[in-house]
């Protein structure tokens, strides 16, 4: 029960009134995005006539902007978590109690976010797209999209907790749309990009699928691995000022 309260405190702190603003701006750009994405305004026969065509494009369309505004909104995540809110309650509880609480709040602003996306994702077609249809393959599409932004968040974390500067998380945005826009198949091994894109997980939109640009880059392995350092850094703090 303590742990849970101590998860509800860091989700107070985390949920300022700025994050709740910025939340609910993103909500309100993807639900746009997927309207516009069914091209609502065309006409009946125009649906039905290209409606392989309007399918594919709603589900494409709509993958693309989810993954830029996810990655967006874990990079800001973990500015919100970079406040110094940490150190008052490492001061009454355990710091492993603190660290781990802290990621799991992460994690469930994150779950929760995709849940949502993904209610929307679904509702929204229903409405105004002819014939939609649900695929058991879109669960799996944004789990991808949420350990991807999972990835993003704790490289975030990790950076700012190296560099001690919030600022350092821009590197990771900076890289996340670096790689959106070079990444594509006509990529030569042993370029720049195709070395990245082993260690960076790059998402790319294949038809009406996500996918990992280099498929054998398992997203858990470099989660695994950025949460050891994570957690190794955070614990190598001797000094809390």
């Amino acid at each position: 029960m303590k742990f849970l309260k101590l998860i509800g405190i860091n989700i107070k702190f985390i949920l300022s009134k700025q994050s709740i603003f910025f939340l609910s701006i993103s909500f309100l750009i993807l639900c746009v995005s997927f309207l516009f994405n069914t091209n609502f305004l065309s006409n009946t026969s125009s649906k039905i006539l290209f409606e392989k065509e309007y399918y594919s494009s709603y589900i494409s369309s709509s993958y693309n902007v989810l993954i830029a505004i996810f990655g967006l909104l874990s990079v800001f995540l973990s500015i919100m978590f970079s406040n110094s809110y940490d150190l008052y309650l490492i001061s009454r509880r355990r710091r492993s109690e603190v660290i781990t609480s802290k990621l799991v709040s992460g994690l469930l602003i994150e779950l929760f976010y995709i849940y949502i996306s993904f209610a929307l994702f679904n509702f929204i077609p229903v409405i105004f797209l002819r014939y939609y249809k649900f695929k058991i393959s879109f669960v799996s599409d944004f789990l991808l999209i949420y350990l991807n932004g999972i990835f993003l968040l704790l490289l975030s974390l990790l950076l700012i907790e190296l560099f001690k500067n919030v600022l350092s998380c821009f590197i990771v945005l900076v890289l996340f749309w670096a790689m959106k826009i070079f990444t594509n198949s006509s990529i030569k091994k042993n370029s720049l990009i195709y070395v990245i894109n082993h260690f960076f997980p790059t998402l790319i939109v294949d038809d009406v699928k996500t996918k990992l640009y280099y498929p054998n880059n398992f997203i858990v392995i470099p989660l695994a691995i950025l949460l050891g350092f994570f957690i190794t850094i955070y614990y190598s703090r001797k000094n809390i000022k």
